[in-house]
């Protein structure tokens, strides 16, 4: 079972946390909250397959659709923090408390708090390409000469164009997938969420770098 659940993702997701625990403190301001938000993500996935792999709970997404709810309002609040942004907030407040609707709507009326919220999970992800493109827009049109490599929002919005693309890319055509799967054996789907969820730990792990070395004073 531990090799179940120590998986690479598992892994990249624990380094990731860690890195956030060393590096961001207060100086790192509203960034630091992604030690707890990455925290609260590793509790509450290892209480999901734990439900499935240890008590045999086959609808355990519950537990990933609850943790949903959170994540994308989250995101949207680091990038309020973004200078670049800041002429966004409303926008992004407005993004947040809709997406929540849709969510708890998705959750208690359609697709039911035992069951995979997948379309939940593909607006949040329209909406993290959304305010992500938007940032690196920003950026293209900017004058400023900067090194990109040293912008935390510049990773956190790669990492998240490219984990969000492809989880919309994935559940749009998942059931495809899974009849791929059921003929071949051979798991698409999951091989791509692990590439998917590397990417996006490292674009994290860069960002926890960036910003720390961008407040140390």
């Amino acid at each position: 079972m531990i090799s179940k659940l120590l998986n690479i993702t598992v892994i990249a997701e624990i380094l990731s946390f860690l890195s956030a625990a060393l590096l961001l403190n207060s100086k790192t301001k509203s960034w630091q909250l992604f030690t707890l938000f990455l925290f609260i993500t590793i509790v509450v996935e290892s209480i999901g397959w734990y439900m499935h792999w240890h008590l045999g709970v086959k609808q355990n997404d519950c537990v990933f659709n609850i943790l949903m709810i959170g994540t994308t309002p989250f995101l949207l609040y680091i990038f309020s923090k973004s200078e670049r942004l800041e002429h966004c907030k409303r926008e992004m407040l407005n993004l947040a408390f809709a997406f929540v609707l849709i969510a708890v709507f998705n959750m208690c009326l359609f697709q039911g708090f035992w069951n995979y919220n997948k379309y939940s999970d593909i607006a949040g992800s329209f909406i993290a390409v959304y305010i992500s493109t938007k940032y690196l827009l920003i950026i293209v049109k900017d004058d400023k000469s900067e090194n990109l490599l040293f912008d935390e929002y510049f990773w956190l919005s790669n990492g998240l164009v490219f984990y969000s693309l492809g989880g919309i890319i994935i559940y749009v055509f998942f059931e495809s997938l899974r009849q791929f799967h059921k003929a071949t054996s051979i798991n698409v789907f999951g091989y791509i969420n692990t590439v998917l969820n590397i990417l996006l730990y490292l674009s994290l792990t860069i960002a926890f770098i960036c910003r720390r070395i961008n407040t140390k004073q």
